[in-house]
């Protein structure tokens, strides 16, 4: 079958759908969904909806009421699924104090999920911390290999929000296994993964006699997109062309950099700071920490500037978590030690000696060169976007920081 008919077959699929809208989900702080939640949580310490759930929500409550069993980290853990849930959301941006409170986990740990990000809500301090973060950082090494290792890639991108929590469950075991042997055993398991071909809905969450308004625009917008995938398609075909048309002329760090050397390399560094001396408040642990962060947020992106970007950030967070001050960067190639500065109208850039002395004599320096958007090599910082605005690192220090909440900007 062709892609044109998949997609449009894909298309009138959603349209069908886009004809029934869900019920709102209750927006009070104490409504009913919320109670159920708290009811859920203390019977068993497992809320689990359909959605997250892919349909299989028995198997996944056995899953998860079995590795909660198991789970040892000196405090009590619950674990909550809310994706459709507008009364808690567990986020990076909400307090942690008043999440926990409102479900009645504030002496623990709650485990919960916004949409397929996973999250780990605590307010434990000192070793505690660390084995719980560590876990954390443990189980982000083990979800992007099993996406790259599912079946069908393509079907199956990403690893749902409650595998995630179960990854982190089984970690957080008296004897938890290595994150690779984990992989190992998961590997190609699509229960864990999101079925792109059939869409989680709560049955009891719409019905075909519910048809709103909005539909139809959701059914405008629906064709749009479809249109639109496939306009892309073909413009991606001819961009890969042309990208190998031009693949010599790329930085060479760039083009030896693949998803899976950079995933190895975030591995390390997480692995380095469960293992390290270092506790949460030390600094060297918490600029390592929020780099893997940074780092971990591009980490599944198969752009070559974002995996550059990962490349430099685990750089520096290696650098941090030794006690040692950050290398600077020339502006001109991150890739390159910055060991002066050039004044360019109203900003002092760092950079080589070789660099500032082409554009000094109206030269032009070594630059990074990466495709842009249309395949065009050229220098990297010739196109708008987070590494340009950070130099990767050479004009902002605090750059892991900006570059994570970019990444939670584009989802």
């Amino acid at each position: 079958m062709g892609l044109r008919v998949r997609l449009l077959l894909a298309g009138m699929c959603l349209l069908g759908l886009a004809g029934v809208a869900p019920a709102s989900a209750d927006p009070t702080g104490d409504g009913p969904r919320l109670a159920q939640v708290r009811a859920d949580l203390a019977e068993s310490g497992v809320y689990l909806e359909a959605g997250p759930a892919a349909g299989e929500v028995d198997l996944w409550r056995e899953r998860l009421e079995s590795a909660l069993a198991e789970a040892d980290l000196g405090v009590p853990i619950k674990v909550g699924l809310w994706s459709e849930i507008a009364d808690v959301p567990p986020s990076m941006y909400a307090d942690p104090a008043e999440t926990l409170t409102a479900v009645g986990a504030e002496d623990g740990v709650l485990i919960g999920s916004s949409g397929a990000s996973l999250e780990v809500l605590h307010l434990q301090s000192g070793k505690r911390k660390v084995l719980i973060d560590a876990v954390l950082m443990g189980a982000r090494a083990v979800v992007a290999p099993l996406v790259e290792r599912s079946p069908d890639p393509d079907r199956f991108s990403q690893v749902s929000a409650v595998a995630q929590a179960w990854i982190y469950l089984r970690l957080a075991s008296a004897d938890p296994p290595e994150p690779k042997d984990l992989v190992d055993e998961l590997a190609g398991d699509t229960s864990l993964l999101v079925d792109s071909a059939y869409p989680a809905l709560r049955p009891d969450s719409w019905s075909p006699n519910d048809f709103r308004p909005l539909s139809v625009a959701t059914m405008g917008l629906v064709v749009l997109g479809t249109c639109l995938m496939i306009v892309r398609r073909v413009r991606a075909d001819h961009l890969a062309a042309r990208r190998q048309e031009v693949a010599d002329e790329v930085d060479p760090l760039a083009a030896r950099l693949t998803p899976l050397m950079v995933e190895e390399e975030l591995t390390d560094l997480a692995e380095a700071i469960s293992t390290s001396d270092r506790v949460p408040g030390d600094p060297a642990y918490d600029k390592a920490l929020a780099f893997a962060d940074a780092a971990n947020a591009h980490a599944s992106s198969e752009d070559v500037r974002d995996l550059l970007g990962v490349h430099f950030l685990v750089a520096d967070g290696v650098r941090a978590l030794g006690g040692w001050s950050r290398e600077s960067r020339c502006f001109f190639n991150p890739a390159h030690r910055g060991t002066t500065t050039l004044r360019r109208k109203q900003s002092v850039l760092p950079c080589c000696a070789a660099c500032a002395s082409a554009v000094r004599s109206g030269g032009r320096p070594d630059s990074l060169l990466l495709p842009d958007a249309d395949g065009w090599v050229r220098a990297y910082y010739e196109t708008d976007d987070i590494w340009t605005a950070t130099g990767y690192g050479a004009v902002d220090e605090r750059w892991a920081r900006r570059v994570h909440l970019d990444a939670l900007e584009r989802r």
